[in-house]
C-alpha cells in the first residue's frame, strides 16, 4: 500500500509539473494562475472521490491511494503559500486578495460540485 500512495505521488507531481508548464508558457499576466487550477482541480477529483465513497461503491483503500497519492503529489499547497508571499512582497495587494479568496472559494466550489457529482 505505502509503495503504491508513493508511486501515484509521483504520477501526480509528475502531472501537475506537466500542466503547471502548460499554463505557464500560455499566461500574459504575472499571476499564479497554474496553482489556482491545479488545485482547483485536485479538489474536484478529491470531492468525486469523497462522493464515491459515501456511496460505499468502493473500497476504502481507493480513496487513500487517490488522495494521499496522486492527490497528494498533484495539488500544491506549499505552492499555494509561497505565492501569496511573492504576492505581498511585491506589494501586489489586490492580486494577493484575489488569489487567497478566489482560491479558497473556486476550491470549495470545485469539491462540491464534485461530491454532489458522484454522491
Amino acid at each position: 500500500m505505502y509503495l503504491a500512495v508513493g508511486v501515484l505521488a509521483g504520477l501526480g507531481a509528475t502531472c501537475r509539473f506537466l500542466l503547471d508548464s502548460v499554463i505557464n508558457a500560455h499566461k500574459k499576466i504575472d499571476f499564479p494562475y497554474a496553482t489556482w487550477t491545479i488545485n482547483s482541480i485536485a479538489c474536484f477529483i478529491a470531492g468525486i472521490v469523497a462522493g464515491i465513497m459515501a456511496r460505499n461503491v468502493l473500497d476504502s483503500s481507493y480513496s487513500v491511494y487517490i488522495t494521499a497519492g496522486f492527490l497528494g503529489g498533484f495539488s500544491t499547497f506549499s505552492t499555494a503559500m509561497v505565492e501569496p508571499a511573492r504576492l505581498l512582497e511585491d506589494k501586489c495587494y489586490g492580486q494577493l486578495c484575489l488569489l487567497i479568496f478566489g482560491m479558497l472559494v473556486t476550491c470549495t466550489i470545485c469539491y462540491l460540485l464534485g461530491w454532489m457529482m458522484f454522491y
